[in-house]
């Protein structure tokens, strides 16, 4: 089941020049003074109406993360979980939501997609990433308030150790030859 997206103004010239305004945000980055909040109105305030449909097209996976957590739970438990909630913290302005739709009774995993740089002497059965990736995608994103890391997934397989996850890399916009990596991960206790 696709999910509506935000809907941006007609014309590749009107998307064009938001997404640029977008990009000179995201080169800019996050303002360094005032408190958190602050800092975050002041970086996504200008750039909210657009930003979802440029974070769609820069962080794949989102709606493919949610369908496979769908499809493992239905595999899990016909029954469906009727009492599941879902927690979700940092995703995409509540974007991720907007995924869920109709299939918000049947969650109970953890579930998430980040931006990440594999270590540089990686577990077997991941990826290594070149020392250019793990050098340039770390400090691209961090003056943004984004801090792509390895421990971040092996502290997931860690914790959840019946999981799945796919490591992938996704095409930036308007930068031709750039490509972002990033996983999907599916986690459950137990």
């Amino acid at each position: 089941m696709r999910s509506a997206r935000p809907q941006a103004a007609s014309g590749p010239v009107t998307r064009f020049g938001r997404d640029l305004r977008i990009l000179l945000h995201l080169l800019c980055g996050q303002p360094k003074s005032g408190d958190q909040r602050t800092r975050l109105q002041a970086f996504y305030g200008p750039q909210a109406g657009h930003y979802d449909v440029f974070r769609d097209r820069l962080l794949h996976g989102r709606e493919r993360l949610i369908d496979d957590l769908h499809a493992a739970l239905l595999h899990a438990r016909q029954d469906a979980l009727g009492d599941a909630h879902v927690i979700e913290l940092g995703g995409g302005n509540g974007r991720n939501l907007e995924f869920f739709c109709a299939r918000l009774d049947a969650f109970g995993q953890v579930a998430l997609v980040a931006f990440y740089v594999s270590a540089a002497k990686p577990p077997d059965g991941q990826i290594r990433h070149g020392a250019l990736t793990r050098w340039f995608w770390p400090r691209w994103f961090a003056h943004d308030g984004v801090h792509p890391n390895p421990e971040h997934l092996a502290a997931l397989r860690a914790r959840f150790p019946a999981h799945q996850f796919s490591e992938e890399r996704a095409p930036v916009p308007y930068l031709p030859g750039f490509s972002v990596p990033y996983y999907r991960f599916l986690g459950r206790l137990g």
